[in-house]
């Protein structure tokens, strides 16, 4: 939580506090010990915890906390060779389990897989970034920012827009990942006071703006909109919505399960999508999705939500 916060001293004091507590047993425990490597190396201790770090990356199973692991050294600038032949091993790993996937399993797990793989778009952008790789870091993470909507991607994607100066495009980036942060706590009160995070993406909106002479501000919420929107053909006398959970590929829609009853016309609009653009260069994996058909005029388009 804290490291969320972004208080990397607090979370190295908290780590250091529970490691005092916990039995021999526990500190040995994995989980516990990537906590430790990330908190250390964010602290300031970056030797210690890359020891830690390295040894999640090199042996452990769990591929989530290999990807935690390579994303850490990526952000410490440490090992990146290593970061990137594991992000890759993952990804591979990754995308072969989705390739299993018919649509038909429980969709709360598909989306959590489906989550992590985006994710692992993310951090293997930011090594290449780190590697400065930076046209080949922003081909996984603007993917990576479209099916996801995480401040942290879209802050990503922001630095790397900027190394490339591709300035009014970082801007829009910062304004998207801005765009992302709740503006209302657990009660629905409004949050007066700007989190480290918003703090930090406001300051890099508003210098990359300064560099590309932008006098306005770049409308983030309708941004993500038009992200998640993009127009798939003539409607050819289809009309009305319909939503599907779909499976998708880098070729197309592996399949469409309708939610509640639609025309198999508009099924099979659906099904015949491209989502090429929507994926990393020779990235494979499958993704699991809801998306909604919207056929207006002579157009259909489909909205990925969110």
């Amino acid at each position: 939580m804290l490291l969320n916060q972004q208080d990397n001293a607090g979370a190295l004091k908290q780590a250091r506090a529970s490691e005092e507590l916990l039995n021999e047993g526990a500190r040995k425990e994995e989980s516990f010990r990537l906590i430790l490597g990330e908190a250390e190396m964010r602290g300031g201790e970056i030797d210690s915890g890359e020891l830690l770090i390295v040894e999640i990356a090199k042996d452990s199973t769990n591929l989530t906390r290999r990807n935690d692991a390579s994303y850490e050294l990526a952000m410490a600038g440490r090992d990146l060779p290593l970061a990137e032949q594991t992000e890759r091993a993952v990804l591979a790993q990754l995308a072969a389990e989705s390739r299993t996937w018919t649509g038909g399993e429980a969709q709360a797990l598909l989306r959590q897989k489906s989550f992590l793989i985006t994710a692992c778009w993310d951090t293997m952008g930011w090594i290449l970034f780190k590697e400065d790789k930076a046209a080949d870091a922003e081909a996984w993470i603007r993917p990576a920012m479209t099916m996801r909507e995480n401040a942290e991607v879209g802050e990503h994607l922001g630095d790397v827009l900027m190394a490339e100066k591709k300035l009014a495009d970082a801007a829009t980036a910062y304004a998207d990942a801005l765009a992302t942060l709740p503006t209302t706590d657990r009660m629905g009160v409004r949050i007066k006071i700007d989190p480290p995070r918003a703090k930090e993406l406001r300051t890099k909106l508003d210098a990359a703006k300064a560099a590309a002479k932008m006098t306005q501000t770049p409308d983030g919420r309708a941004d993500l909109q038009a992200m998640r929107s993009w127009k798939i053909g003539a409607a050819g006398g289809l009309k009305g919505t319909a939503e599907f959970r779909v499976l998708l590929s880098s070729g197309g829609v592996v399949s469409a399960l309708p939610v509640g009853m639609v025309p198999h016309p508009m099924q099979e609009k659906a099904e015949a999508a491209k989502w090429s653009d929507r994926y990393p260069p020779g990235e494979d994996a499958r993704l699991a999705a809801r998306v909604m058909l919207n056929c207006y005029g002579a157009i259909c388009e489909l909205v990925l939500e969110p």
